[in-house]
């Protein structure tokens, strides 16, 4: 069908202008792009001087040492040898191109280069094959959250599914979800003419689809020929020059009015699909298109137009037999290169596991020799021995123990007492002081200084009220407030069920992540800055506190560290070894998970939810 070729060149080349990482050399990346863009063009109307511009780029990339510029040739070349009906190149070039950008790291890349080798797969009606590749690509949108990609995923996946289980309702699943998002999109990306235009041609594709089941599974011919007649409005406003989609389009409001009875209706729209179709040579599409030509004239009484028509189809039905033998050559070099790459990934497995196995042999009698000798040594002294070594052992372990437990307690004191919160403390003191606010200064002194009595008595017993630590909280978000100003923005909130009961919680363990959220989610973010941490009742005796900001997230965070050069949040070790050594000496674990927050696609801001056990006081 034509779609699967505006789906492709679509899903490929505008992903291959958002590429991931920084380029060494900006000159290779910008001439590349171009070529790669121009290229693009030509290669629904013109083949052949596409594919002779991908072979420059391939020129220019090599003499340059540019790996991107091959990998974004080698998927250019795919496309183009689609357009010619070449599909053994076309898979070839894509498999080449995925196998460039997995070495490249780009993930984004990788998975759209899957899905357009879907679409070959299914091309060449190896719907498994096509299915395998289009469910990882959906997976990844999913997980990333590139909403953008799940269109044309979803209506791939809902066609090749139906292929292979002819299931109606299995398509209209999938159909149905790929329609809402390429509604959604064509709305929100009006203001960027690339997006738009990409997400316009997915939704004409939706349509056709739709258009078509309807049709073949419930003769439901009136919602097939709406959801046609959409797509001829949308073809023909936003993609005049399409011939594949204006042909097919034009073929099947010519099936759905011939199926209703309007024979001359039909006709007209049959014309228009063969002008189309010939202008682009899509043999196939001609061929079906007169297959429906010679019904209608038949139904109008013109037997001697149909009679030329049935022999057009039978010279049309030579060619497109030499056509499809080149589909199906195809299909068999694909799954011959496919078998190639599996089963030299099998043998390296193989090689790598039992070179494993070897060292592992070759461990196992070194140390059954070094064992036996030091049996042979030592012998009847190592069992006298033996009893006291373990006392020993047991001792050391315990004094180890708890010297490592209260290391841990210094440092998580250590880390809430930071070096650098004092400083800020005493010289928002201090300005307050100069600028004679001596109220101001004796309230934020009498604040620091309960913040610093909390913490030291924390310091000692090894577990504290859930009350007394919301309290010890609200100081000291207080003070940073006052560091930030008006543009910091807090929430601190408890369930009413927790206020009524008397609740124990491990010492010293929110405050670190409290203190992290505002030192590397919300320091380097611009605007306000808004922090929530809240405590609720967990499953199995536990209560759960999440702590939220709206901060530049771990990964912007982490680079801008990296380019300050700074070292590790002490606090973040401080409590990953008080964490530790709890859980070693509790059965009840206490347990964290980190969630990045997105929307729009980017980073906006951090969600750590922490899982507390109800101790004993």
């Amino acid at each position: 069908m034509p779609f699967h070729r505006v789906i492709l060149i679509f899903l490929f080349l505008l992903p291959a202008f958002i590429v991931e990482g920084q380029e060494t050399d900006a000159i290779h990346k910008k001439k590349v792009d171009s070529l790669i863009f121009n290229a693009t063009l030509l290669s629904a109307s013109d083949a052949q001087a596409a594919e002779a511009m991908c072979f420059e780029i391939l020129r220019y990339a090599e003499e340059n040492d540019f790996l991107r510029g091959k990998a974004q040739a080698w998927g250019t070349l795919s496309t183009v040898y689609n357009y010619q009906g070449d599909l053994a190149k076309a898979i070839k070039y894509a498999q080449m191109s995925i196998e460039t950008f997995e070495e490249l790291g780009n993930e984004i890349l990788v998975a759209t280069l899957k899905s357009n080798l879907a679409n070959l797969f299914s091309s060449i009606k190896d719907y498994k094959s096509s299915t395998v590749y289009q469910k990882e690509a959906l997976d990844f949108y999913l997980k990333r959250g590139l909403n953008r990609h799940l269109a044309g995923s979803y209506l791939q996946l809902g066609r090749d599914l139906n292929q292979l289980n002819h299931s109606f309702e299995e398509f209209t699943e999938y159909i149905n979800k790929a329609e809402t998002y390429a509604r959604n999109f064509v709305r929100d990306s009006l203001d960027n003419p690339r997006y738009v235009q990409f997400n316009r041609s997915i939704l004409i594709s939706v349509l056709q689809a739709k258009s078509d089941a309807y049709m073949e599974y419930s003769e439901d011919f009136d919602t097939a020929n709406l959801h046609a007649a959409e797509a001829l409005n949308l073809g023909k406003k936003h993609s005049p020059d399409d011939n594949y989609t204006l042909g097919y389009t034009y073929s099947l409001l010519s099936r759905g009015n011939a199926a209703k009875g309007d024979l001359k209706r039909a006709l007209q729209y049959n014309d228009s699909a063969l002008i189309a179709y010939n202008k682009q040579n899509y043999l196939q599409g001609i061929l079906l298109t007169n297959e429906t030509r010679k019904q209608v004239l038949k139904g109008l009484g013109k037997d001697a137009e149909a009679l030329e028509i049935a022999n057009r189809i039978i010279s049309n039905k030579d060619s497109l037999f030499e056509l499809e033998k080149t589909k199906e050559f195809g299909r068999i070099a694909a799954q011959l290169e496919t078998d190639r790459i599996i089963e030299e990934k099998e043998v390296a497995e193989n090689e790598a596991e039992l070179a494993n196995m070897k060292r592992q042999e070759l461990t196992q009698f070194l140390i059954g020799s070094g064992v036996i000798m030091v049996f042979l040594m030592l012998g009847g002294m190592f069992y006298v021995s033996k009893q006291k070594a373990k006392q020993l052992k047991a001792q050391l372990i315990n004094l180890d123990l708890e010297k490592q437990q209260t290391d841990s307690e210094l440092k998580a004191l250590k880390s809430q007492m930071n070096p650098h919160f004092i400083f800020n403390a005493l010289n928002s003191v201090q300005d307050y002081i100069i600028g004679n606010k001596r109220h101001e200064a004796s309230e934020y002194l009498g604040r620091f200084a309960d913040l610093i009595r909390s913490y030291l008595m924390q310091s000692a017993p090894s577990s504290i009220s859930l009350v007394e630590e919301v309290e010890s909280l609200e100081i000291y978000l207080s003070l940073e407030a006052l560091r930030f100003e008006s543009d910091f923005d807090y929430k601190l909130t408890m369930a009413d069920e927790l206020k009524a009961l008397e609740i124990y919680i491990p010492t010293m363990l929110i405050q670190p992540f409290v203190e992290n959220a505002i030192a590397h989610g919300l320091l380097h973010k611009e605007g306000l800055r808004k922090l929530t941490v809240s405590f609720e009742k967990g499953v199995n005796q536990t209560i759960r506190c999440v702590v939220e900001d709206n901060g530049v997230g771990r990964t912007s965070s982490g680079d801008l560290q990296n380019k300050a050069r700074k070292h590790q949040s002490f606090s973040s070790k401080a409590i990953q070894e008080r964490l530790r050594l709890f859980n070693k000496n509790h059965e009840t674990q206490v347990g964290f998970e980190i969630d990045d927050l997105i929307e729009g696609g980017l980073p906006a801001g951090t969600r750590v939810t922490i899982h507390l056990p109800l101790i004993d006081s």
